[in-house]
């Protein structure tokens, strides 16, 4: 069986397990107002991918909504 540790923040939630090997983000707008698109959407995806290459983080998988983000790194 897998063993699972959930750690919380204020605004997070970490789920640390034997069978993964990285790190699922969320980031939820407040309200989850609809703003992440056209300009705003590719802008957000830009930073974020120049942000992860700076830092030496590779996104495995990425999810940008109108109001959230997904991440697994």
């Amino acid at each position: 069986m897998f063993r699972r540790k959930w750690l919380k923040g204020s605004h997070t939630i970490f789920h640390h397990g034997y069978h993964i090997d990285g790190y699922h983000i969320v980031w939820i707008r407040k309200y989850r107002y609809h703003v992440l698109q056209g300009k705003m959407h590719e802008r957000i995806r830009d930073i974020i991918r120049r942000v992860s290459d700076e830092m030496g983080v590779n996104i495995v998988k990425g999810i940008l909504s109108t109001d959230h983000v997904h991440m697994f790194v």
